[in-house]
Parts: structure tokens; sequence; C-alpha cells
């Protein structure tokens, strides 16, 4: 567990169903759930009111990584922030499925506000 965020970093399919991951903040990425070499599944869950704040934050609600796969369903992505890059959600060297979410309202200071 990364302080500030949730670690979804369990190679068996960690799931997340009908949360609220809201007003976490982290120093580096991932200021809701962070996640690296995991294959999560988030369902029903709203991510909101997150922030990853250092100078080269990514992913203020949702940072994955090093081939993760996260896979969202039905998901609330609202009024999160990162510094650098995806506000929402940032995907460095890695793939999402993302299925019936609404992301809105996520902002960043340099570039792309969803993902």
């Amino acid at each position: 567990m990364s302080a500030g965020n949730t670690a979804a970093n369990d190679p068996n399919r960690p799931v997340i169903t009908m949360c609220k991951i809201t007003g976490n903040t982290t120093g580096g990425h991932g200021g809701g759930i962070f996640c690296e070499t995991s294959r999560p599944i988030i369902r029903t869950t709203e991510i909101s009111y997150n922030n990853a704040s250092s100078a080269m934050s990514y992913g203020g609600g949702l940072y994955a990584d090093s081939g993760a796969v996260p896979e969202i369903i039905n998901c609330l992505f609202h009024h999160n922030n990162a510094n650098n890059y995806g506000g929402a959600i940032y995907l460095n060297s890695s793939n999402a499925i993302i299925t019936l979410c609404t992301i809105m309202y996520n902002t960043v200071l340099d570039y792309r506000g969803g993902i």
C-alpha cells in the first residue's frame, strides 16, 4: 500500500467493487489507485477528488505501469488532478479495458485532463 492511494499490485487480479476512492493525495503517481504489473478489476466505483501532486506526477485518479491491465467497468472518474499527465487515468507501458465509464471534470497543469 502506498501512502495516499490504493495499491493494486497483486498479480492474482485484485477486485475493487462498489467503493468510493476519494480525497487522496500522493507526492508520486496515482492519487487514487496505483497499479503495477497487475490486472485489477475495478467495478461500479467512484474515483474522485484525488491528487497526484508532485511536479512530475501522473494519474490523479489511476496510474497503471509496467504491463498492468486494469479492467474498469461502470466507474465514475471526476474531479481528479495530476500535475503532468492524465488527470483521471494515466497508462505507462500498460493497457486498460474501460467499459461504460464516465470520465469528467478531471484536470492537469500540463497535458491530457481525462486519459
